[in-house]
């Protein structure tokens, strides 16, 4: 009869909305992953847990959760998912393990923009060969066939290198090799998912219907798209979509001062622009979708005709819809002002983190008084 093999327990503890997605999907291919780089010999069981904001607003205190787990329930070691940038004076900062208490934690910003899951399972597999040696000896560490594993890791992990810990409760640093800065703002962009924007704001996209309306019933309108010439339009597009990321940004707060970001304030503030440029553009390319269609539905190609006094074709007609969405995205600009913050907010990525972090001082300052008291 053959034995069963030794299980091992892997937890992942994450950070809300986007970690714990790419943990779910992670751990889908995370027991075959183990299997194949770090150890075949154990039975490898993925196990995932999300704390609520709320709960964890910063990666030490969720490390904290991660060590309280491994010592109080049957998770052998931990990796904490985070969607928090950690910079360090070694570069951008991938992962830290900590050795003594079988942790580790993943900043997938430090991951960038693509194939996420994938670069989060290999990741995850190196940690999880860190940690091994310290429940089985160091006859399984992952060390005596090095070269052979880090190949089958993959690229993204070889664009890690391992650093000396600036930290004292930590005992290994995976910092990013180059272009660190490029790649975490990448990360930063892709853990908004800015395209959730366009499907966010209500009231810009109910003023942005009435004003394309406007744009697209009224013949004035269709004169003025046939006279203006193809720099002219393209001009009023690039405004109408400059002017309706100035008014999500600035006017609902998300421009980040040096003093409240502190270290991460220029990335965090490109982030932004990047995320909410984006959301824009979907945004607006969804409403000229949108104007072309009903374009078809409503405008009369020999009326369009007349009105402008040329024959139309393809270029011409699509000048209508196109006004239309100019003004369609300067009324959404204006709605956006009437739009909650909470909606907009939740899109930017350094609200995320202030969030966070003035939920860390609250907790900070109720313990104060609590032990005064």
């Amino acid at each position: 009869m053959i034995p069963e093999p030794p299980t091992i327990v892997v937890g992942l503890l994450t950070d809300p909305s986007l970690p714990a997605d790419v943990a779910r999907k992670a751990a889908q291919r995370l027991p075959q992953a183990l299997d194949e780089r770090v150890d075949g010999r154990f039975r490898w069981v993925v196990r995932i847990h999300a704390e609520p904001v709320e709960a964890v607003p910063d990666h030490d205190r969720l490390m904290d959760k991660a060590r309280a787990r491994v010592d109080g329930t049957g998770w052998d070691m931990a990796v904490c998912l985070v969607d928090l940038p950690l910079t360090t004076p070694n570069g951008v900062l991938a992962a830290a393990v900590d050795l003594r208490h079988r942790t580790a934690l993943c900043s997938l910003p430090a991951l960038g923009g693509l194939a996420l899951r994938r670069r989060t399972v290999d990741l995850i597999a190196v940690l999880v060969g860190e940690l091994l040696p310290v429940l089985h000896g160091p006859a399984t560490a992952v060390g005596a066939d090095r070269p052979r594993r880090d190949r089958a890791h993959g690229r993204s992990v070889r664009a890690l290198r391992r650093v000396a810990p600036s930290d004292d409760d930590v005992d290994v640093e995976l910092a990013v090799r180059r272009g660190g800065r490029g790649r975490l703002l990448a990360g930063l962009v892709r853990t908004v998912r800015p395209w959730r924007l366009a499907l966010g704001l209500s009231k810009p996209l109910a003023a942005a219907a009435a004003g394309s309306a406007f744009g697209l019933l009224y013949t004035s309108i269709w004169s003025l798209g046939a006279a203006l010439g193809p720099l002219r339009l393209t001009a009023a597009c690039a405004g109408a979509v400059a002017l309706l990321i100035a008014w999500l940004v600035l006017g609902h707060g998300l421009w980040e001062s040096r003093t409240a970001a502190g270290g991460h304030a220029r990335l965090l503030n490109l982030a932004t622009l990047i995320t909410i440029g984006l959301g824009a553009l979907v945004f607006a390319t969804a409403l000229f979708a949108f104007n072309i269609l009903a374009a078809l539905v409503v405008v009369p190609p020999d009326l369009l005709s007349r009105t402008i006094a040329e024959p139309v074709g393809v270029t011409e007609f699509l000048r209508v819809p196109l006004m239309a969405s100019v003004l369609g995205i300067v009324a959404g600009a204006v709605g956006a002002g009437l739009e909650d913050d909470s909606a907009v907010r939740d899109a930017a990525y350094s609200h995320r983190e202030q969030a966070r972090q003035r939920l860390m001082r609250e907790s900070l300052s109720s313990s104060s008084t609590a032990v005064r008291d």
